[in-house]
């Protein structure tokens, strides 16, 4: 079968639009997965949270009792680093009177 010119510049037309159209998609499935973990994580930070008011642990949905720390760890992508507020290093560090 032999193609006539505009037979054949259609259909490197077409190709052209099919790999233009493969991109679009891998960009929108790229874009739908990081929207559904962006909704994932919200409805993770939603609802209301049982906390001590005591010892300020957190009841989570296995009805287990853990440090806010560890629940926050646990349920979103927040990690912790430690440190000192002003006020507790008065309290522990007091300067010399």
């Amino acid at each position: 079968m032999v193609l006539t010119m505009p037979a054949a510049k259609h259909l490197e037309m077409l190709e052209r639009h099919n790999q233009t159209l493969q991109r679009v998609l891998s960009k929108q499935r790229n874009l739908f997965r990081e929207l559904k973990n962006s909704l994932d994580m919200m409805k993770a930070l939603s609802g209301i949270l049982t906390i001590c008011s005591s010892c300020e642990k957190v009841l989570d949905s296995n009805k287990i009792w853990k440090p806010l720390d560890v629940y926050i760890r646990e349920n979103t992508n927040v990690r912790f680093s430690h440190g000192i507020c002003p006020e507790c290093q008065r309290k522990l560090y007091p300067p010399d009177s």
